[in-house]
């Protein structure tokens, strides 16, 4: 059991390694998109020569994209670092939470029956709050709720939103009725997990 966890440890380092690599080296290729676009390098060198060959025509659906929404299309580089770094956070976090779920999986699989049971709870409430995350953050960006990417969250948290929708007013433009959905199910979560332990 330990070596399987020590594996794990090891899998989640390499993919921050290479999350944090990754991100690097786009740093240094935007950096090089920007001077070349900016004239801060000579348009001539080599470096100039290959981020136009090689960078800029990656950059092309991002750059439309910026002029169709009205803003500068030379902010491409910058557009494409953000994506990236919220790409290998995203990566880090998958990662880590895998082997955390795996992690605790293993060691209540050890502890007996009551241990799984209580992890399992644990489970259904960790998901439930983050069904809540996505379903706030959708409505942000205005992803609708009949799509692929979100709607497991509304179909998850359909049945505590719509109800306390009906209890709790909206402020101004605002639904507060996910907040309290979520601390309701943290404060839910903090008193049945220690009756099933106890």
């Amino acid at each position: 059991m330990s070596e399987l966890l020590a594996v794990l440890a090891a899998v989640a380092r390499g993919v921050r390694y290479v999350a944090v690599g990754g991100f690097a080296i786009m740093v240094v290729l935007m950096g090089a998109d920007w001077a070349v676009r900016t004239r801060r390098l000579n348009p001539f060198s080599r470096v100039a020569r290959f981020v136009r060959a090689r960078v800029e025509p990656r950059l092309r659906s991002i750059e439309g994209r910026l002029v169709r929404a009205g803003t500068n299309p030379s902010n491409a580089p910058l557009l494409m670092l953000l994506v990236v770094a919220v790409a290998a956070l995203l990566l880090i976090f998958i990662t880590d939470s895998l082997v955390a779920v795996v992690a605790q999986a293993v060691l209540a699989g050890t502890a007996g029956p009551r241990a799984v049971l209580v992890l399992l709870v644990s489970w259904t409430f960790g998901l439930l709050r983050l069904a809540l995350l996505v379903r706030v953050v959708s409505s942000w960006i205005q992803v609708g709720r009949h799509s692929q990417w979100v709607r497991w969250a509304y179909v998850l948290t359909d049945p505590i939103i719509q109800p306390l929708q009906r209890l709790i007013p909206t402020i101004g433009m605002i639904d507060i009725s996910p907040i309290v959905a979520y601390f309701g199910l943290v404060l839910i979560e903090r008193l049945v997990v220690p009756a099933l332990l106890g």
